[in-house]
């Protein structure tokens, strides 16, 4: 089953797994895990993006993705100005990073891994990343201590995802692996390989089959 939601963080998975995701029956979790996801409410100061395309397409439906390049455009020039310094994605990963910010996320994290601990939930997290916005290895660096530091398995898709994109140009990261030219999300390939190599870990790393196999023989 497929849980995610656009905007959620970390910390927003914990509370759906304490609740609505107490009327499942789990036996495995894989948490998918972006740049932005150690937002902590009411600790990290990162400040959402300015959406002006958003407020553009309930106007008009035309040129939505021209619409999304002016607005990009725009922020730039904004959250370069010192009374927006924690927004846009450099101030926002700035906010990330704090160290308060990464102490509290250190804390959802451990509380995520008792809780699925406890209801005997097997569980991993894998890492999303993107290209042609900023710096892949710096972005998710301090996620990665913290799931370290809590002993929680995670997989590091960033290796794979330059090894095979890393020297695309601009145009090629533009047209081929977003969702669109304006917009920096995962499009189909990149998409088709976060599958393929979950998968591949899933029957190999994690041990999927051999999971399987323990529990059929205990039923038996």
């Amino acid at each position: 089953i497929s849980w995610g939601r656009n905007g959620w963080s970390t910390h927003d998975q914990l509370a759906f797994l304490k609740g609505r995701g107490r009327e499942f029956d789990i036996d495995l979790v894989i948490i998918g895990l972006v740049n932005n996801d150690a937002h902590t409410p009411g600790v990290s100061k990162a400040r959402r993006l300015f959406v002006w395309h958003k407020v553009a397409a309930r106007i008009t439906p035309f040129f939505g993705n021209t619409v999304r390049f002016l607005s990009a455009r725009a922020n730039s020039v904004l959250y370069g100005l010192e009374y927006f310094e924690n927004w846009g994605m450099d101030g926002w990963s700035g906010a990330l990073n704090s160290e308060d910010n990464l102490a509290a996320y250190g804390h959802t994290i451990g509380e995520l891994k008792d809780h699925l601990q406890r209801r005997g939930v097997a569980y991993f997290f894998v890492s999303l990343p993107t290209v042609g916005e900023g710096d892949v290895d710096s972005q998710f660096e301090p996620l990665f201590e913290v799931l370290a530091r809590n002993d929680v398995r995670y997989l590091d898709l960033r290796p794979t995802v330059l090894a095979r994109f890393g020297m695309y140009s601009d145009a090629q990261i533009r047209a081929e692996l977003w969702a669109n030219p304006a917009n920096g999300h995962p499009g189909r390939v990149l998409a088709h390989l976060f599958a393929s190599e979950t998968g591949e870990y899933l029957l190999s790393g994690f041990g999927l089959e051999a999971r399987i196999q323990a529990q059929q023989d205990a039923a038996r």
